[in-house]
């Protein structure tokens, strides 16, 4: 996925997704490619009736924080999701844009056994891998940074993705290192 630019101030590079975007060469980087993400799956299902649910345009409106202690601001969005692998993984592509804040993500999730794995690339060169399971009518993931993260950013994040009808709400949430409180990083409700 190709994740997060700040236009201004620059400083939302660093703390804004820091858990997705932060990497050390010493551990493996997962790029987000259909290959990489077939090679962490051991038996791939194919047009997984979840994944499914997911694919089309969505738009809509949402906020983002640069870390806990910012207001949130408010962004527009568009998801984007198609099937790839022969239909046995999703291409994933969020962009987001506010006024301070502009970013976009890119990654592939699949099933396999039970279990949904996939990886995301961020716009800076930085690596993530999710794991989870379904929930309801969604998916709930974590998202680990494939690399080390400083002291103030968190290294884990979670994800929920839910489909209800046209709708499609995405939120990613983190625990602030500094006060161990959980806090909204990014949310949007988007429609087909």
């Amino acid at each position: 996925m190709k994740l997060f630019s700040a236009i201004s101030p620059k400083i939302l590079v660093v703390s804004m997704f820091a858990a997705l975007v932060t990497v050390n060469a010493s551990e493996p980087a997962y790029a987000a490619s259909e290959t990489a993400v077939l090679r962490m799956m051991k038996s791939p299902t194919t047009k997984d009736a979840t994944l499914a649910r997911l694919l089309g345009k969505w738009r809509g409106r949402g906020t983002a924080r640069p870390s806990a202690g910012k207001p949130a601001e408010a962004t527009q969005c568009r998801f984007t999701n198609s099937w790839a692998a022969s239909q046995r993984l999703v291409h994933l592509i969020l962009s987001c844009r506010g006024t301070e804040i502009r970013f976009s993500a890119d990654g592939y999730l699949g099933r396999s056994k039970g279990k949904y794995v996939g990886a995301w690339s961020t716009s800076t060169g930085r690596n993530a891998v999710m794991s989870g399971r379904r929930s309801g009518s969604g998916l709930a993931l974590t998202l680990t940074a494939t690399g080390n993260t400083s002291g103030t950013t968190p290294r884990t994040s979670s994800m929920t993705l839910k489909v209800a009808g046209r709708n499609v709400t995405a939120k990613l949430t983190a625990k602030d290192p500094k006060t161990g409180k959980r806090f909204t990083i990014f949310q949007s409700t988007m429609k087909r």
